[in-house]
């Protein structure tokens, strides 16, 4: 059973208080305060020029994956329960309860539509508590009224995604793909089907769309492969992926994948050194053989992470952010939500 905390207004002013949660352990946010602030003033650049802008809120979630200890642990024995820590995210409309606690943040008592859309953003290697993925939360409610999970791969209670000592974050990477040439179900699978069920949260009509960032390739074309009837639409921008994923044996095809049929959008910066387009076009293939309708988005000149103003600050010269790509591909995926 998932745990959600407090619901509280999400905007750039509110930001720090919004996504603060009394019952849980503080969370780091954002890399550094420069950081912070590029996020915050594209996110307001971007609302100012919005009209009727939708009010949204965010809530902390703790939600968990049943996952199988041969891949755990390399033992047997029972299944082992493992927490992770996303955010929800929604359209709201003020009321004329709301209140201030005096954090800065309102308790929006909510008149929120019950959207039968739910989309997962899947995040970064620096993990789901991340500034630039609530703002991307916001932007898409500005155009799609749906329930977002912003996930969680990682177990990562605190932000420690964000640490630049990568030790870590190397030790959970193999463990995700641990067992990913086997016939079982990896660790991946497993927490993506985990937030397929907690978006879901026992609705059948949930129609499910997905979006990911770098990191957040892998689970998109692990959730293309799992054939799901509702699955409806998949997006990636500079996506990573794994080509043991995108490798199939021919039993992996079902005719029931034939039936899935979602659209999927993969944005590819012509210029992204960690990404070859020989593994996006082998990733295209594999989401087509399960039935989609997939198309491949180049932009010229782009480079890794060009979707986020942020990486103007990363001194590694892989990344870079480049707005006329960014738009472009979050103008497109935005129309791929909308036909949903």
């Amino acid at each position: 059973m998932a745990a959600i905390g407090s619901w509280a207004e999400l905007t750039p002013p509110t930001f720090d208080a919004g996504v603060k949660d009394a019952k849980s352990v503080p969370k780091q946010m954002y890399k550094n305060e420069d950081f912070k602030a590029a996020v915050m003033d594209a996110w307001a650049a971007e609302l100012s020029a919005t009209d009727d802008v939708q009010q949204v809120e965010t809530a902390s979630i703790v939600y968990s994956s049943s996952e199988s200890p041969t891949n755990s642990s390399g033992g047997c024995g029972d299944p082992i329960t493992t927490p992770l820590y996303g955010h929800l995210v929604r359209r709201c409309k003020p009321s004329s309860s709301d209140t201030d606690d005096g954090s800065g943040a309102k308790s929006v008592q909510s008149s929120s539509t019950n959207p039968n859309i739910g989309a997962l953003f899947f995040h970064t290697a620096a993990g789901p508590h991340d500034a630039f993925l609530l703002w991307k939360a916001a932007s898409l409610l500005q155009h799609v009224d749906c329930t977002i999970l912003i996930c969680d791969l990682f177990s990562d209670e605190s932000g420690w995604g964000w640490d630049p000592d990568r030790s870590r974050y190397q030790k959970v990477r193999e463990h995700l793909f641990a067992g990913a040439n086997d016939d079982a179900p990896h660790v991946l699978q497993q927490r993506v089907a985990a937030a397929c069920d907690t978006i879901q949260n026992g609705r059948k009509d949930m129609k499910i769309a997905a979006l990911g960032w770098c990191f957040g390739g892998h689970p998109i074309l692990q959730l293309g492969k799992m054939n799901l009837p509702n699955l409806h639409a998949m997006v990636t921008f500079h996506g990573v992926f794994d080509t043991r994923l995108a490798t199939m044996k021919q039993s992996d095809v079902s005719q029931e994948s034939k039936t899935s049929q979602a659209a999927v959008l993969l944005c590819h910066g012509e210029q992204d050194p960690f990404v070859a387009l020989a593994d996006v076009e082998l990733s295209a293939k594999s989401l087509e053989s399960h039935g989609h309708r997939v198309r491949v988005l180049e932009l010229k000149d782009a480079m890794h992470g060009y979707t986020n103003p942020a990486q103007d600050l990363n001194p590694n010269p892989s990344f870079a952010y480049q707005a006329e790509g960014a738009n472009r591909a979050w103008a497109d995926a935005v129309e791929v939500l909308k036909s949903i």
